[in-house]
């Protein structure tokens, strides 16, 4: 059962409060005085909004990435203020060599990871690059290491791998699946509503 939104608006003439439901919002259903642009536009991008429904991919989307980039950020605090036991690649190390060595890879990651969850319970559109970057990042810093001889210790290949994966895939659904379309479509479409 899906819940239908409803926007109340104030007529500037008779002040007779009226429930609107559907598109367009033009005029006063009592005395017919059109509502004023600011007000019209509004109630527009909050119904158009109301419509985009989340696809479920992206609702689990956004739990996971509150939850990863949690503890992610989470554990490069702790590094930071020098708390528990680190170990990187089977050896035992400080929070700032842990930050110096695995900081910015898992940085990045949790600060986006962070960034996302928050867009998503937004339904913000910005979101869809980022969960893009957030697989492109281990990709490229594979890479890199690959390149330079450093990619050695056997932790940064399943990571590596996940994301080879994954990243091909993400772009598919993020920006080839209709549902995925639709729905960031009809984000842009309130967005270019709203009232300015």
């Amino acid at each position: 059962m899906f819940l239908r939104m409803a926007v109340f608006l104030v007529c500037p003439k008779c002040d007779e409060s009226s429930v609107v439901e559907r598109l367009p919002v033009e005029a006063c259903p009592e005395c017919g005085t059109p509502y004023p642009t600011q007000a019209r536009l509004a109630a527009e991008a909050a119904l158009i909004r109301s419509q985009a429904t989340k696809p479920g991919l992206l609702v689990v989307g956004q739990m996971l990435s509150s939850m990863g980039g949690g503890i992610l950020l989470s554990v490069f605090v702790l590094a930071a203020i020098g708390r528990g036991q680190l170990t990187l690649f089977g050896e035992q190390v400080t929070g700032m060599e842990f930050i110096g060595r695995a900081g910015p890879t898992l940085g990045s990651i949790g600060i986006l990871l962070a960034v996302i969850a928050v867009g998503l319970s937004r339904n913000a559109r910005w979101t869809r690059p980022l969960m893009i970057a957030v697989w492109a990042i281990p990709v490229v810093n594979g890479l890199l290491r690959l390149a330079t001889g450093h990619f050695g210790e056997g932790t940064l290949i399943i990571p590596f791998v996940i994301s080879v994966i994954a990243l091909p895939m993400s772009v598919v659904y993020l920006y080839r699946r209709e549902n995925v379309i639709r729905y960031f479509d009809t984000l842009k479409r309130a967005d270019e509503t709203k009232p300015a």
